[in-house]
């Protein structure tokens, strides 16, 4: 399943990677009323994605897919799919 240094290295890759794709989102989304209503969900999708960055640039693709690990990143891309939705669903109603 990973030792503490393995996962110590999930959780710093996710908060690098993160924190840099919500800083450039923060910075190229020009509408500050489209961002604040869509806020929520895509801080959610990116700590997800983030999550996954890790997981695979830690472990790799073989590991992460094991059975162990398979549950924490299944339940991660599901997770993630549904902030993807709605953040669509919030995007849309931003555009009415």
């Amino acid at each position: 399943m990973g030792t503490v240094g393995e996962w110590l290295e999930v959780v710093a890759a996710a908060a690098f990677w993160g924190g840099g794709m919500l800083l450039f989102d923060s910075v190229t989304r020009k509408n500050a009323e489209a961002r604040s209503r869509s806020q929520r969900a895509n801080v959610l999708g990116t700590a997800l994605g983030s999550l996954l960055f890790g997981l695979l640039a830690t472990f790799g693709l073989r590991r992460t897919f094991q059975f162990p690990l398979l549950l924490l990143s299944g339940g991660v891309i599901l997770a993630a799919l549904v902030a993807m939705v709605l953040r669509k669903r919030t995007v849309r109603r931003e555009v009415r």
